[in-house]
């Protein structure tokens, strides 16, 4: 679930930088996604509550 997260967060951004008429460049860009998908991945290091 994390990975497919992390991937679908991955291709938004980068259609929405491709779209975009004024689009920053692409170093920049990785800047901006690194900080979108990075929450995601930690979400995937986060232990899993105790089950009853």
């Amino acid at each position: 679930m994390i990975a497919a997260a992390a991937s679908w967060t991955i291709y938004g951004a980068v259609k929405q930088w491709v779209n975009a008429p004024d689009r920053i460049p692409a170093e920049d860009f990785v800047a901006v996604a690194i900080e979108l998908v990075q929450p995601v991945l930690m979400a995937g290091l986060q232990p899993l509550p105790n089950q009853p």
